[in-house]
């Protein structure tokens, strides 16, 4: 009789405990309506959406990652494709990524901030993001397009 109410404990245990984490995506088109920049960050780095599709991620310490690149949404979430980097630390040359992520939580207060990269002043919101998804991109020989043929190989 112990053992089954130990077995009922831990199950309800993990039910309110998942629950209790659980994340309520938003769309993005409550998040990107209009034309203005959107700023968010999730306490380590400034996401920097542009209306005209262009997108910069950037530490807000003196240290980190960066992301210099493209954004676009759909029913799906936002994707991102763009040329990561690292401030102060080493970085793979052209080391091009694909990123899907989900806005979990917007605050409504906003933030003044000075860029350390550009000294452009943002006005950010705290936010939470779920990545879904981060992946290199394979690179193309320069003379063919992707989903082009490969040229072939000269054994002369």
């Amino acid at each position: 009789m112990n053992t089954r109410l130990t077995i009922i404990a831990l199950v309800l245990g993990v039910l309110f405990t998942t629950s209790a984490f659980a994340v309520d995506l938003l769309d993005p088109k409550s998040v990107f309506s209009g034309d203005a920049e959107v700023c968010l960050s999730d306490g380590s780095s400034l996401y920097i959406f542009h209306p005209n599709g262009e997108f910069t991620l950037e530490p807000l310490g003196i240290s980190g990652r960066t992301i210099e690149g493209k954004w676009n949404y759909d029913s799906e979430g936002l994707h991102i494709t763009g040329i990561w980097s690292w401030i102060n630390g080493s970085s793979v040359h052209n080391d091009r990524r694909e990123m899907d992520i989900h806005v979990g939580y917007v605050g409504s207060k906003t933030t003044d901030y000075s860029s350390r990269i550009t000294a452009k002043q943002h006005k950010i919101q705290e936010a939470y993001f779920l990545i879904d998804r981060i992946e290199k991109q394979k690179l193309w020989p320069t003379n063919v397009s992707p989903g082009g043929s490969l040229p072939k190989a000269n054994h002369d």
